[in-house]
């Protein structure tokens, strides 16, 4: 009996550490790469640099961009998720601080989507709902990290927007560059409407400040083939839609105008210019069943998902 229980226990032991050595050198890889990812950062608010991984990077960015009172699906953060991750290693090296200050990144939106910590967070939504908010981004970078969006071998610049009503927008219309991926496809959300209104006062002001000029009435002279705002004018000058929108803080690109006395009125639909992945989209998405590469597909076409070596590029864009 005691033999037959020495038997059972060492070939217990020899199967539990068959399964258990393989974990255990593919932890210890993981480290290994996961050293190998470490970034300076320039914080623009503190003019500081600070080093730190690239996944906690990643974390607080994708935080930047996405909204702590909106529960994400699974599926639906997964895609968002590998999104961010995939802009950051495309924008690696790039932002307007790399040079000077000896930097991979910068927490600036303009540079790339902005960066939020959990301290950040819970100053305006209280610290259970960051530390919620916060878990569930980590914990599914953690099951993306690695895996890029890539188009034609590269990482793409998988750009993300709140939200967008029947299309997304083409890259050429706004940053005049055209990314095959980058294309007007349809969305799936519901339509959201948003009122913006300025006196004309303030807009006469707001352009005059801007633009030195006088403006008469504000008028749309063209629009993308998305539907989306491309010219205004304001008398004698012109100026995109999307320096316009940002002019009087229109939420959106998609917009039409209406006057009446000394008020505009301003309707515009969806959130952000339109391009690349719409996150409340990604959110229908994944609730009408759809796994995470289907939304990627949907929102970039012609991309795969591969894996990354981080570690890599990260050397490559210093160099």
């Amino acid at each position: 009996m005691n033999k037959r229980l020495t038997t059972f226990l060492c070939s217990l032991f020899a199967l539990l550490l068959a399964f258990a050595l393989p974990a255990m050198i593919l932890s210890s890889c993981d480290r290994n790469d996961s050293r190998g990812r470490n970034i300076n950062v320039y914080f623009t608010k503190t003019d500081s640099i600070s080093e730190m991984s690239f996944d906690d990077f990643l974390v607080g960015c994708v935080a930047a961009i996405t909204d702590p009172s909106i529960d994400y699906p699974d599926e639906a953060m997964r895609a968002i998720c590998l999104a961010v991750e995939s802009r950051l290693l495309y924008l690696c090296g790039r932002c307007g601080h790399a040079a000077d200050k000896s930097v991979d990144f910068c927490d600036s939106a303009d540079d790339g989507t902005g960066y939020l910590s959990p301290e950040q967070v819970s100053d305006e939504y209280g610290k259970a709902v960051a530390d919620a908010f916060f878990e569930k981004i980590s914990s599914t970078v953690s099951t993306v990290i690695g895996l890029s969006i890539c188009y034609d071998g590269a990482v793409a610049l998988a750009l993300t927007h709140k939200s967008s009503y029947l299309l997304t927008e083409n890259a050429e219309a706004v940053c005049g560059k055209d990314y095959p991926y980058l294309r007007s496809v349809r969305s799936y959300e519901g339509k959201h409407e948003e009122l913006t209104q300025v006196s004309e006062d303030i807009l006469k002001a707001l352009v005059k400040g801007r633009y030195e000029t006088d403006v008469t009435a504000p008028e749309i002279t063209a629009r993308t083939p998305a539907g989306r705002v491309a010219k205004v004018s304001l008398g004698e000058k012109e100026i995109s839609g999307t320096d316009f929108a940002d002019l009087l803080g229109i939420p959106s690109t998609d917009f039409t105008i209406e006057h009446s006395g000394n008020e505009y009125l301003f309707r515009s639909l969806g959130e952000g210019n339109g391009l690349g992945m719409s996150q409340m989209g990604a959110i229908a998405l994944a609730l009408d069943g759809y796994g995470t590469e289907a939304i990627i597909a949907a929102y970039y076409p012609g991309v795969t998902i591969e894996k990354t070596d981080i570690a890599a590029i990260l050397k490559r864009s210093r160099g």
